[in-house]
């Protein structure tokens, strides 16, 4: 008979960490607001650090050319652990392009193998078999991030279809990062206010051309929080006010 690992443990903020999947337009800040988390190590498939880097901002980067990459980084990060207290994907959308790449590439390699011609469309199209195998790839890498105990924040594109905003991935990947995330939250910029808006829970107000964190569970985006009170929104958000607001929340319900 199998004996447990480790024994059932007390559920604390000492063993849970933040989970963020933040979403939004470009140049919203989506990168500058994930390096605002401590001592972070960024997996960048974006190449979109150069303006963190200008601002003075510092970070240690890897750039995966594969899944096998990922898995090798788990257990580096699992070696390293003591070095850092964050873990950063910039972007998702393009780490999840990176991972379909791979494996319509096999894919074709497969059907050439075997004596099949493969058009040059056919060479950038995936099958349905491909979008599976790229979702059970993203889950397995995610429950693994989640076990080395260190903060996640997650940056991706916009995708609006139907007048619904969501991270930019296919249906079934946002289904996959979703359930995972403890919190999703759409980055806006606010062109203007009248006054009457609420202050968030930290008792900041949203200003004209200021950054807020959208976490409202609504029809309208793909948005929602573990937290309350990170809900309905998090103004100039950045990770020390994110996780003080959720230790506040903590401390409240002790």
């Amino acid at each position: 008979m199998k004996k447990l690992d480790h024994p059932p443990a007390p559920l604390t903020l000492t063993r849970e960490r933040l989970r963020a999947v933040i979403y939004g337009e470009y140049g919203r800040g989506k990168t500058t607001l994930a390096l605002t988390a401590p001592r972070p190590l960024v997996i960048d498939t974006n190449g979109g650090l150069i303006s963190v880097t200008l601002q003075g901002g510092t970070a240690t980067t890897f750039e995966p050319e594969g899944y096998e990459d990922l898995e090798a980084l788990y257990w580096w990060v699992k070696e390293h652990s003591d070095d850092y207290d964050t873990i950063v994907i910039d972007t998702l959308d393009s780490l999840v392009y990176a991972l379909m790449d791979e494996l319509t590439d096999d894919t074709v390699e497969s059907k050439q193998a075997s004596g099949r011609r493969v058009g040059l469309r056919m060479r950038f199209i995936p099958e349905q078999a491909d979008y599976y195998a790229s979702q059970r790839q993203m889950h397995r890498f995610l429950v693994a991030l989640r076990q080395l105990g260190k903060h996640i924040i997650i940056t991706s594109s916009l995708r609006d279809f139907g007048g619904r905003t969501a991270p930019n991935v296919s249906p079934g990947m946002e289904r996959v990062v979703c359930d995972w995330a403890s919190l999703i939250g759409e980055l806006i910029i606010l062109d203007d206010v009248d006054g009457t808006e609420a202050a968030d829970a930290s008792g900041e107000k949203p200003s004209a051309g200021g950054r807020v964190l959208l976490t409202k569970e609504s029809n309208a985006r793909a948005t929602k929080s573990r937290f309350r009170t990170l809900v309905p929104y998090v103004v100039e958000p950045t990770f020390d006010k994110l996780w003080t607001l959720v230790q506040k929340e903590y401390g409240g319900n002790k």
